[in-house]
């Protein structure tokens, strides 16, 4: 999947779907907000993946806001693959909003 007009490719928000689907866990629902800076206006995302809410990293100006998805998904995979691979008796995950 991919946005030709930016020459974007969705490769995290894909593999985080695919994740989803193969686990069984509902698809990841976005959510882009906006921060006024200055003269400018920064975006940034966070996705809701099984309850639990990932926020992106980093803020992208308006015309990347499809930017601020990806990281999103990206934290969220990162932090649900290796919560996979915890020890029951471990704290949850870091990247995890509370």
């Amino acid at each position: 999947m991919s946005d030709p007009r930016l020459d974007i490719k969705y490769d995290w928000r894909l593999r985080l779907e695919v994740y989803c689907t193969k686990n069984g866990i509902d698809e990841p629902k976005y959510s882009t907000f906006s921060d006024r800076r200055g003269g400018r206006t920064a975006w940034s995302c966070h996705v809701i993946v099984h309850g639990t809410t990932f926020a992106a990293r980093y803020w992208f100006d308006g015309d990347f806001v499809q930017n601020a998805m990806e990281d999103a998904a990206e934290v969220a995979l990162k932090v649900l693959d290796s919560k996979s691979c915890q020890q029951p008796s471990q704290g949850p995950p870091s990247g995890a909003v509370p």
